[in-house]
């Protein structure tokens, strides 16, 4: 059985993203200066580089992209209390996988066109993910288990 402590690792992670995503929604201002203090060094640092119609542009990329991961970690959060709770085979699968095609196309892009920082944000929810994932993985040998055990 999976111990509940990766379970619940899972979960309060993937709320987590699931912030992240509603915050680059809901709080443009906070997500262009969190994205200027990353990019530039400093908070204003779009504002003093760019237009307000560019500005605009910006915040509009933000929110969808925060739309973006909450339509894609709904469906990550869906697996993890679904099948991965059950100990299904194939579901371990599933998170790998799109944990990696995530981390390997956001970074290279991100590596591409010269914002190494994200990288490096993104290695940290990689590790998040990771270490429950490694944990786990020996629970899923293609038997099905009725619950998460109730030991962490």
């Amino acid at each position: 059985m999976i111990p509940l402590f990766w379970f619940r690792w899972l979960q309060v992670v993937t709320i987590g993203v699931m912030l992240y995503g509603a915050g680059l929604m809901v709080m443009p201002e906070l997500a262009l200066d969190f994205f200027s203090l990353v990019f530039f060094g400093e908070t204003g640092g779009f504002q003093a580089r760019y237009s307000q119609e560019a500005i605009e542009y910006i915040k509009f990329i933000h929110g969808d992209l925060g739309i973006t991961i909450i339509g894609w970690i709904v469906i990550v959060f869906m697996i993890i209390n679904g099948p991965f709770r059950r100990g299904e085979s194939g579901s371990w699968s599933m998170l790998a996988m799109s944990l990696t095609i995530w981390f390997v196309f956001g970074s290279v892009y991100s590596l591409y066109i010269g914002f190494w920082r994200n990288v490096v944000f993104n290695l940290l929810f990689l590790v998040l993910y990771t270490i429950p994932l490694i944990a786990t993985r020996h629970h899923f040998n293609g038997k099905r288990s009725d619950a998460v055990n109730g030991k962490s």
